[in-house]
């Protein structure tokens, strides 16, 4: 049996290959910090993601983002996946792909796991 479905492909988010710049911006950290006022001797410290570089520290130059993904480092592909069902296979028994599942940098690719759904048939058992 064979199935198609679309994958999450991690890449370098660049044209040329080159790894990101540190976001000047946040300088890295990925958050930002502000002081509001609020009234006479009365601030507020805001802590929010960075804007610049979506709070991940790091940024492409827009001459260098990959058209593709937008410099976000993730592309969707198509891949066949084939699965071989076994004689005698029960109903619920589960096949698992190992790392098939989809992919982002830093992060372990996940598996795919497919249920056996056995439908009941009048001639075969």
């Amino acid at each position: 049996m064979s199935e198609t479905r679309n994958f999450m492909i991690p890449g370098t988010g660049s044209k040329s290959g080159k790894p990101p710049e540190k976001c000047a911006t946040c300088k890295g950290a990925g958050m930002t910090f502000r002081v509001q006022q609020l009234g006479p001797g009365m601030v507020q410290h805001i802590q929010s993601a960075c804007m610049d570089c979506s709070g991940t520290g790091e940024r492409f130059s827009a001459a260098d983002k990959c058209k593709q993904c937008q410099g976000k480092k993730i592309s969707k592909e198509r891949k066949l996946v084939q699965i071989h069902v076994e004689r005698g296979m029960q109903d619920g028994e589960k096949l698992v792909l190992h790392g098939e599942g989809d992919q982002e940098p830093g992060i372990e690719p996940g598996d795919i796991i497919i249920v056996i759904d056995e439908k009941a048939d009048d001639v075969f058992v």
